[in-house]
């Protein structure tokens, strides 16, 4: 291959010229993709306890059928979020990063309603799982097509 084609090739690869440029605040492909398999691995893993969680309170700590409706619920939401987590998420589609955010939501949410530790517990446990998001969000942006 000749000396020419070579660098041809090279600067036909995004990104090339500024992981070689030295600059240290350029993240490279692999950092990247480190950090998005160590957020998914959180929401995946904390998620899916979540459901289990939820479906076994409905029928473990529920004692009125208003409790026992809103841990099926919640249960529900969180177990449609592992679907969500397991398929379109690891394809890097963008409408699933944006749906990962109403299960996080709505757990922060219930902090203002219920004023005891639990609430306190699920404020926590949402401010984990945004960190866990976020994490994920460069790896996303990359995989956009252009002017998109």
């Amino acid at each position: 291959m000749p000396c020419g084609s070579a660098a041809l090739s090279r600067s036909a690869v995004p990104g090339y010229h500024e992981r070689m440029s030295g600059d240290p605040r350029a993240p490279s492909d692999a950092w990247r993709r480190v950090f998005f398999w160590i957020g998914w691995w959180m929401l995946v893993g904390a998620t899916a306890l979540l459901a289990l969680n939820h479906l076994v309170g409905a029928f473990a700590f529920a004692s009125t059928d208003d409790e026992q409706m809103m841990f099926i619920a919640f249960a529900a939401l969180q177990a449609l979020s592992v679907l969500v987590l397991l398929i379109p998420y690891r394809r890097l589609e963008w409408w699933a990063w944006w749906a990962t955010w109403i299960p996080i939501a709505a757990l922060a949410a219930t902090g203002p309603v219920f004023l005891s530790s639990i609430g306190g517990v699920y404020l926590g446990i949402s401010a984990i799982l945004a960190v866990a998001q976020l994490v994920t969000v460069s790896r996303f942006a990359r995989s956009r097509p252009p002017g998109s």
